[in-house]
């Protein structure tokens, strides 16, 4: 480690006891105030009534910036002053029409005053990408920093299997969500992806589509307590630039290069309803929905409508809710933290080694002391926590004879 690196986890915060109650606090009132607003909800959708007045597809409520890749003025792109390209950028045409290119790891976008998003806020993205190939890792969108800055912000990537993965970072490796799709995506070939994320702070508040279709995430870490919001090296917050086809990443190796063309980008400051997703994608539209349900449609499509509903009529009471989560990370961030260890939670797997070869396992040895001599206790845990009780149990000969050992060689200079 270096001085710049921050604390590696895992971490403990030292929270004082004003501030602790005050959490809890917070946190009871939130839990109170969900409760009420599912309640609030059911009644809703329990109205068939509200399915006949939903209003027409609206793409411009709180989008932050829509980028279809049409037109490339020197470094401007689609007319939009905040979004500029680097020399290299290219838009070619393409089986959607117009798209732009990445091929060189000097091409990225940078979209200034987008996606600066708090963990307590609700966002979403959506994007056509056609990747090239597979490799380490290729960033979609994001403005996750470098090491001096703890990595601190939030990326969408394809992973090296090519699988969506989103990624809210306070510091690496301690204090994030991560969140992967369980299906991968092609080489070579058009494909759209949007994910949308709730302001939770929890992987359960990540939804994954692969072209318009819910797919079911998989949890790589849910451990995020503090501000993804990014920061300069003086430790303060500053709006870095929403970055498309490259990471901030330096002096790594892997700098999350994308190569292949994207098309239309859209980022919002709301959560997106898996209707509003299926639009995008292509695939069907509320219109067609709403008018299958009406003519008899399943309880499928009634609970895709009453869910598109509440997405874009939010019950009264998220916000109080999201503010007091924000109120939550504010005390959190000021708070003093200490590196601890942790178990894994899968143990590794230790062998005797045959001649002490490690290509020749032999039987698993298990965690424990020498029977012989002082055997572990029952009751004690097979942990580090074990093996200290174990150490100053009043009955084990072998700590005080030690500390006997050590006093005798301090005044007479031999050990006994």
């Amino acid at each position: 480690m270096t001085g710049d690196d921050g604390n590696s986890g895992p971490n403990l915060l030292l929270m004082d006891r004003l501030v602790s109650e005050q959490i809890d606090s917070l946190e009871t009132l939130n839990t109170l105030d969900l409760e009420a607003i599912n309640l609030r909800e059911q009644e809703i959708v329990k109205q068939i009534d509200f399915i006949r007045n939903l209003p027409k597809d609206n793409w411009s409520l709180k989008r932050q910036i829509y980028l279809p890749f049409e037109q490339l003025h020197v470094s401007v792109l689609d007319q939009q002053a905040n979004a500029k390209v680097t020399s290299g950028v290219d838009l070619i045409s393409s089986e959607r029409g117009m798209a732009v290119a990445f091929d060189d790891e000097y091409d990225y976008i940078n979209i200034s005053e987008v996606g600066l998003f708090e963990q307590s806020q609700s966002f979403s993205a959506s994007v056509w990408v056609k990747p090239d190939l597979q490799k380490a890792s290729q960033t979609i969108m994001g403005n996750s920093g470098q090491k001096g800055v703890f990595w601190r912000g939030w990326d969408f990537i394809l992973d090296s299997l090519n699988r969506p993965t989103l990624r809210l970072i306070h510091a690496l490796p301690q204090d994030m969500l991560v969140v992967r799709s369980s299906q991968e995506i092609a080489s070579k070939q058009w494909t759209h992806l949007a994910f949308v994320y709730d302001g939770s702070g929890h992987a359960y508040g990540i939804k994954f589509y692969i072209n318009g279709l819910e797919i079911k995430p998989e949890i790589v870490r849910n451990q995020l307590q503090r501000s993804i919001y990014p920061m300069a090296f003086s430790k303060e917050k500053v709006k870095t630039p929403l970055r498309i086809g490259k990471s901030y990443r330096a002096f790594t190796g892997e700098y999350g290069i994308y190569e292949g063309l994207m098309d239309d980008l859209m980022v919002f400051e709301r959560k997106l309803s898996g209707l509003e997703i299926a639009s995008l994608a292509g695939i069907q539209t509320l219109d067609a929905v709403r008018k299958d349900y009406l003519e008899g449609g399943t309880e499928d499509l009634q609970s895709s409508l009453q869910e598109h509903y509440l997405t874009l009529h939010p019950v009264a009471g998220y916000q109080i809710v999201a503010e007091r989560r924000q109120q939550i990370i504010s005390w959190l961030d000021k708070v003093p933290e200490v590196m601890i260890m942790q178990d894994q939670a899968q143990p590794v797997v230790t062998h005797l080694l045959i001649r002490g070869n490690y290509d020749q396992p032999g039987e698993v040895v298990l965690p424990g002391t020498p029977k012989a001599i002082f055997a572990l206790a029952d009751t004690l845990p097979r942990n580090r926590l074990g093996l200290a009780r174990w150490m100053i149990a009043s009955d084990n000969p072998l700590t005080s004879r030690v500390i006997v050992n050590r006093i005798w060689q301090k005044f007479l200079a031999r050990e006994l």
